[in-house]
C-alpha cells in the first residue's frame, strides 16, 4: 500500500468519523437543552441538540483539522501516522463519554463538571463525587454509551472505507461538502446559540468548560480575615462598637446546658413550622410552643465545610472553592466550644457521617471539644451503612437514630456540669439512604419508620423518609433530657447546615448554587422559659448563631467573631453568601432583597 493511499484512507475515515461524532453529541445536547420524555419528542428535539452544538462543533473541527495536518506530516512513517490517529481516536472516545456523562451532569449540578467540583470531590474520593459520577454513568448508561461508542467508530470506519474508493474527483466533491455542511452548521448553530440566549452551562463543551475552570480558577481571597476592616457590616467584635440586646432573659438565668441540632442539607422549606407540606417532622413541630422560629437565616455557602467552619467559628470561609478546614484545619481560631470550656462546659461533637471529609476531624482537634466523634466511634445497633470502597472513601455513615442514643449516653454523663453538645445528622445526605430493616430494635418509637410514599420522584421520597427517620432522632434526644430534668434547663437549638434541591431551578443537591432551596435554613431555638411560639425575622447566616448563643447565655463574644447576636439591638439586616463554584460568586441577601456582585 502506498503513503499516499493509507493517507487517503486514514483521512478519510477520521472525517467521517468525525462527523457522527458531532451527531452524537448532538443528540446529547438535544437531551440538555430539550429534554423529551417519548421517542417521538426525541427524535423531533434533534435537530434543536444539533443547532446547539455550536461549541461542540468547534472542538471537532479543530480536533479533526489537527489531525488531518498531522497525518499528512507524518504520512511518510506508518509509526507515527498510527500514533496519530490512535490519538484522534482517544479523544473521540473521551468525547463521546464526557458528553454522555454530561446530559446527568448538568442536571445534577447545574453546569458541566469542573475543577472546583473536584476538588470539592477530593479529587474523586468523596461521597459527593461518587454520586455524581454514578448518576451521571449507571450501568443502563454504560450500555447505552458502549454502544454509541461502537456505533461511531464502526460508521466512521465503514463510511472512510466507501469514500475512499470513489474516485479522485469524487473525494474531492466529498471534501468540498463537507467543508461547505461544517461551514453552514458553525454559522447555523453559532445564529441558533445567540437567538436562542442558551445559558452557557447547556451549550458549552464540556471537556472545554472543565479546562477553562482549571485554567481560570480564582485565586482564594481571605475574606474573613481581610474583610472586616473595610466594611463594618462585618467587622470583628474587636473592631466594632458595644452592642446591646433585645432579649430579656429571666433572672436568674434559666439556661445550663445547649445543644445544637444540625441537620444535613435541610432547608426551611421541608420543616413544618416553616410551612412544609409533608408530615415528616412531627418532633420538631411538637415543641413549637416552647420556640422561637427566624425565618430569615442563610448559609453563607450551600456546603457541610463551609457551615461547619461559620458555625463553631462566627466568621465568613475564605471566597475560594477550597474551603477554610480543608486547607487550614490548623488555625488557632476561637470557637464557641473554645469560649464555653473556658466557663466549665463540657463539650461534644457527634456526627453521623465521616469527619474525614475535607480534612473537618483535623480542623475539630484543637477546637475546644472534649469529645469528638464520628460513626467509627459508634456503636450501633443497626448495621452503619457500607458505601466506601478502596476508591470513594469516607462514605459511610450511621444511622442518625444510632448517633442520638450516643449523644445521649455524653448527656446523662457527669450531670452536675453543663454540657454543649452538637448531633450533626447524616441521612438526608445524597443519595438519601435509610435502610432495611427498619430500627425498631433500636428505640420504641422506630417502629412507625417506614418508607412512606409522599411523591413519585425517587430520589426526593426517599430524602422525605430520611428526614423523617433525623426528626425521630430529634424527638429521642428531646425525650431523654425530658426525663432527666434537663429539658427546661437546655437552650436547643435546631437548624440546617444548608439547603438541598430537587429541581426547583434546574439544579438537584445542594452545592450548585444560591438560590433559596440551596441556602435558606431553618433556625428554631426552643427553651419553655424564654419562647412561646414566637417568630423573628432579623436576616442572618450561620455566623449569627454563636454568637446568638453567647447573647443567651449572657457571655462575652471572643473577640474575633463578626457574627453578631440576632438579639442585638445594632445588627445590620444582612447577610453574606456565595457559591464556591461558581466564580467565587458574592452576595448578600438584605431583608427581602438579594444583591449579587
Amino acid at each position: 500500500m502506498t503513503q499516499e493511499l493509507r493517507f487517503t484512507r486514514t483521512s478519510l475515515r477520521v472525517i467521517c468519523t468525525s462527523l457522527w461524532l458531532w451527531l452524537l453529541l448532538g443528540i446529547y445536547r438535544a437531551v440538555i437543552v430539550d429534554p423529551q420524555t417519548t421517542f417521538q419528542g426525541g427524535l423531533a428535539s434533534i435537530p434543536m441538540g444539533l443547532a446547539a452544538s455550536y461549541y461542540d462543533l468547534i472542538l471537532i473541527t479543530s480536533v479533526t483539522a489537527a489531525t488531518l495536518i498531522l497525518l499528512f506530516l507524518t504520512k511518510s512513517s506508518r509509526l507515527a501516522s498510527a500514533a496519530v490517529a490512535s490519538l484522534f481516536y482517544l479523544v473521540v472516545l473521551v468525547s463521546l463519554g464526557w458528553g454522555f456523562a454530561n446530559i446527568n451532569l448538568v442536571k445534577m449540578l447545574g453546569e458541566p463538571f469542573t475543577f472546583q467540583w473536584l476538588v470539592y470531590g477530593d479529587f474523586l474520593q468523596n461521597a459527593d463525587a461518587k454520586s455524581a459520577m454514578g448518576d451521571a454513568l449507571n450501568v443502563r448508561d454504560a450500555a447505552i454509551l458502549f454502544g454509541s461508542i461502537v456505533l461511531v467508530l464502526a460508521l466512521g470506519y465503514a463510511a472512510g472505507s466507501l469514500c475512499q474508493r470513489l474516485s479522485s474527483a469524487g473525494r474531492k466533491r466529498f471534501l468540498i461538502a463537507v467543508v461547505l455542511c461544517v461551514g453552514a452548521a458553525l454559522v447555523g448553530s453559532g445564529y441558533h446559540v445567540r437567538a436562542q440566549s442558551l445559558p452557557a452551562s447547556k451549550v458549552d463543551n464540556p471537556i472545554v468548560y472543565f479546562a477553562q475552570s482549571a485554567w481560570f480558577s480564582s485565586t482564594p481571597v481571605t475574606f474573613a480575615m481581610s474583610a472586616g476592616g473595610n466594611d463594618p457590616d462585618v467587622a470583628s467584635v474587636g473592631e466594632r462598637p458595644a452592642e446591646t440586646s433585645s432579649l430579656k432573659a429571666p433572672t436568674p438565668n434559666p439556661i445550663k446546658n445547649v445543644l445544637i441540632f444540625l441537620m444535613e442539607s435541610v432547608p426551611s422549606k421541608y420543616i413544618e413550622t416553616f410551612g412544609g407540606q409533608y408530615p415528616i417532622t412531627p418532633n420538631i413541630k411538637s415543641y413549637a410552643g416552647d420556640s422561637i422560629r427566624f425565618d430569615k437565616i442563610y448559609a453563607h455557602a450551600p456546603s457541610t465545610h463551609y457551615s461547619i467552619f461559620s458555625l463553631l467559628t462566627s466568621m465568613y470561609n475564605d471566597i475560594s472553592f477550597y474551603g477554610m478546614t480543608a486547607k487550614y484545619p490548623y488555625l488557632p481560631l476561637e470557637t464557641i466550644s473554645n469560649a464555653l470550656s473556658k466557663h466549665n462546659f463540657r463539650t461534644g461533637f457527634f456526627w453521623s457521617a465521616d469527619s474525614r471529609f475535607q480534612r473537618v476531624d483535623e480542623f475539630l482537634l484543637n477546637k475546644g471539644l472534649d469529645v469528638i466523634q464520628d460513626y467509627r466511634g459508634q456503636k450501633c445497633a443497626t448495621p452503619t451503612f457500607k458505601l466506601s470502597t478502596e476508591q470513594w472513601k469516607n462514605m459511610d455513615y450511621n444511622s442518625d437514630l444510632c448517633t442520638a442514643q450516643m449523644i445521649i449516653d455524653w448527656m446523662r454523663k457527669d450531670p452536675q456540669k453543663p454540657f454543649f453538645g452538637i448531633m450533626f445528622t447524616a441521612m438526608t445526605h445524597y443519595p438519601y439512604i435509610t435502610g432495611s430493616p427498619m430500627f425498631s430494635n433500636m428505640v420504641p418509637s422506630a417502629k412507625d419508620i417506614g418508607p412512606v410514599r409522599y411523591v413519585d420522584d425517587e430520589k426526593f421520597n426517599a430524602y422525605l423518609n430520611a428526614l423523617k427517620v433525623g426528626d425521630a432522632a430529634f424527638g429521642e434526644i428531646l425525650d431523654s433530657l425530658k426525663q432527666s430534668g434537663k429539658l427546661d434547663s437546655t437552650l436547643v437549638v435546631v437548624l440546617g447546615d444548608h439547603g438541598e434541591a430537587f429541581g426547583e431551578h434546574g439544579d438537584y443537591v445542594h452545592a450548585t448554587a444560591i438560590y433559596d432551596e440551596n441556602v435558606h435554613i431553618p433556625l428554631i431555638m426552643i427553651n419553655k422559659h424564654l419562647f412561646h411560639d414566637e417568630v423573628a425575622h432579623p436576616v442572618g447566616g450561620i455566623i449569627d448563631i454563636a454568637p446568638t448563643i453567647m447573647d443567651i447565655l449572657g457571655l462575652p463574644l471572643p473577640e474575633q467573631w463578626q457574627g453578631r447576636s440576632l438579639f442585638s439591638e445594632q445588627r445590620p439586616n444582612r447577610t453574606f453568601f456565595f457559591n464556591p463554584w461558581a466564580g467565587s460568586l458574592l452576595g448578600y441577601r438584605d431583608n427581602d432583597r438579594k444583591v449579587i456582585f
